[in-house]
């Protein structure tokens, strides 16, 4: 994928964010993560990735690391956001729901809305 779509899903997924109420930073290093969501004195590591709708599946791959042999986990992020670009659609999943995948598809009901996923991660609090 390209530097530009992942980049777009960045900023699609930032304007989700902050609709939904949370304050959002990016990291100046790479940190494993792309985003910083915070509220009030709670913040999440948010990944981003971004989907195209233009393949002929609707998956979402997410490896991570030059070679895409390295998995998302909880050390590197709380949250990942799968945009489609398409659509304009961003929904959110717990990092715990896909701890192991190589793949997720965009229409997964793992993903959710911002107001759920904070929901459900103030519940691993």
């Amino acid at each position: 994928m390209s530097q530009r779509i992942g980049q777009v899903g960045v900023y699609m997924t930032v304007a989700t964010l902050l609709r939904t109420g949370y304050q959002v930073a990016e990291p100046l290093l790479d940190t494993g993560h792309d985003l910083v969501a915070y509220e009030g004195r709670k913040f999440w590591r948010v990944q981003v990735k971004s989907h195209r709708g233009k393949r002929k599946h609707d998956l979402v791959r997410l490896q991570r690391g030059k070679d895409k042999s390295g998995r998302y986990c909880m050390e590197t992020a709380d949250a990942i956001a799968v945009c489609d670009i398409e659509s304009g659609l961003v929904r959110f999943a717990p990092i715990q729901a896909v701890t192991g995948r190589s793949a997720i598809s965009i229409n997964s009901p793992l993903l959710v809305p911002p107001e759920v996923l904070r929901d459900s991660l103030e519940a691993l609090d």
